[in-house]
């Protein structure tokens, strides 16, 4: 997940939840937005992706931990002790396809668990809370102990279908999903500091 990444979900025309044409989720036309370098190879127009790598994560982070908000520092965004943070991706979502989010992210110091995962979102970008698979549904990490070390390590889960009311499937959405952002959790109810270098977000059927 090194080199540059660009963000942005997909519409067709003006029709939310379309999936064809490349806009920057807050409609603008910012450089770059629709020919961009491939996630994974190549040149081209990446449909359905959402990237997030060697720059400034600030303009995407909407919640977070009160006094925690990570800081981009040289490469990565770095957290401090417990952080919890949600990033803006507002990625829609069409019923039977598959969703991938991967994180590439460092345990620096300390100690507590890592989670990543889907915050599901109505039709107006509200977060919806409609099944049991805990607050959000953490289907990318969920709890997940990190040694410390020197490299980032990279983590991916998929995403499908929708729970019922009383479901708990952490890869599934909440029902009633349109869009969904992403949530990541830092040394969860421990200490420390932690780096995240890339975000990648993409439907893979």
């Amino acid at each position: 997940m090194a080199g540059d990444r660009y963000r942005f979900t997909v519409h067709s025309n003006d029709t939310k939840g379309a999936e064809f044409v490349a806009v920057d989720q807050n409609k603008t036309s910012e450089p770059g937005h629709i020919h961009v370098a491939s996630p994974m190879s190549g040149v081209g127009l990446a449909r359905g992706s959402f990237h997030l790598g060697k720059q400034d994560w600030t303009p995407w982070i909407k919640s977070y931990t009160v006094g925690r908000k990570p800081k981009y520092v040289g490469d990565a965004m770095e957290c401090k002790d417990s952080t919890w943070f949600r990033v803006a991706t507002r990625f829609p979502i069409a019923v039977g396809m598959k969703y991938k989010v991967s994180i590439a992210l460092r345990k620096v110091s300390g100690s507590g668990t890592f989670y990543c995962g889907v915050d599901s979102l109505d039709a107006n970008y509200n977060s919806i809370f409609k099944d049991k698979a805990t607050s959000y549904n953490y289907g990318t990490m969920n709890a997940k102990s990190l040694s410390t070390g020197t490299s980032a390590q990279v983590f991916s889960g998929t995403y499908q279908w929708f729970n019922s009311t009383s479901g708990n499937n952490p890869n599934r959405f909440d029902p009633g999903a349109h869009y969904f952002d992403v949530v990541i959790i830092t040394n969860y109810q421990g200490t420390g500091t932690s780096r995240v270098y890339g975000l990648n977000v993409q439907c893979i059927s």
